[in-house]
């Protein structure tokens, strides 16, 4: 028995600067573990508030904007009797665009949504004031004011066409707020700039419409998952596209992607 416990002790001298470097290693990989808990939990009290300073959606439905899936989708969500306020508002959709602070120099690449801050917008509001704001004037995401400061101009690169964007200001979002989340820029831009957009990248840029729905209160007082709403919502109108199509396969639209706040943090 004394043989083996001579035995280990000698291991243990001969091995004390391995254990030493390996209890180390431990205590720093339990402190950072700790750090990013604490981070994400950090990260989503900040998205929270930024939710209810912006009215938030509860269910999101990005869809074709062709005239039979918005009434279809729309009829679908206001009889549901756990949706209440309800809006559609376009978007434009870049998968991957080219952007920098100089024309002249190589750009990053990255995903883009466009949105008009000349639409009325109610829910998923845009944080910041838009008054007075047209042309090449944009309001782009919080998470880049540490490269791009008010007054900047951001060249963006779509294909062969080329834009000039003059920073006036930021928003916070509560969806497009992270690559944990949806990671695409969101920047606000006039109709005009817009259109234009639209008109010259038929390819690239793929308008949407976009379903935002707010529950209700006897919904949240009830406990209603997001989630459950969300697929009966978006399990009727896919299911309704389906049959239409087979008796029209001209017909394209339909629900492209959905999701709930709670699907999201």
């Amino acid at each position: 028995m004394y043989r083996y416990f001579f035995i280990a002790k000698n291991n243990i001298r001969k091995q004390k600067s391995d254990m030493i470097t390996f209890l180390l290693m431990t205590m720093i990989t339990a402190f950072l573990l700790f750090i990013s808990i604490s981070y994400m939990t950090g990260i989503g009290d900040v998205i929270d508030s930024v939710y209810k300073k912006i009215n938030g959606t509860d269910l999101t439905f990005i869809a074709s904007p062709d005239r039979l899936t918005e009434e279809k989708l729309k009829g679908v969500i206001l009889e549901n009797p756990y949706c209440g306020s309800y809006e559609i508002t376009k978007n434009l959709t870049v998968a991957n665009a080219k952007y920098g602070k100089r024309p002249d120099r190589k750009m990053s690449e990255y995903g883009f949504v466009f949105i008009s801050y000349e639409q009325e917008i109610n829910i998923q509001k845009i944080s910041t004031d838009t008054v007075g704001l047209s042309g090449d004037d944009a309001v782009i995401p919080v998470r880049m004011s540490p490269d791009y400061g008010i007054g900047d101009t951001m060249y963006l690169k779509l294909g062969d066409n080329s834009y000039a964007l003059k920073v006036k200001g930021y928003a916070e979002d509560s969806l497009y707020c992270s690559p944990m989340n949806i990671g695409d820029y969101v920047i606000y831009i006039s109709d005009d700039l817009y259109e234009e957009i639209l008109f010259e990248n038929p390819s690239v840029a793929k308008e949407f419409a976009v379903h935002k729905v707010r529950l209700t209160a006897d919904a949240k007082r009830k406990g209603m998952k997001q989630e459950e709403i969300l697929d009966h919502i978006s399990s009727e109108v896919t299911d309704w596209a389906s049959g239409y199509r087979m008796k029209h396969p001209e017909y394209e639209g339909g629900i492209r992607n959905s999701f709930s706040y709670e699907m999201l943090h």
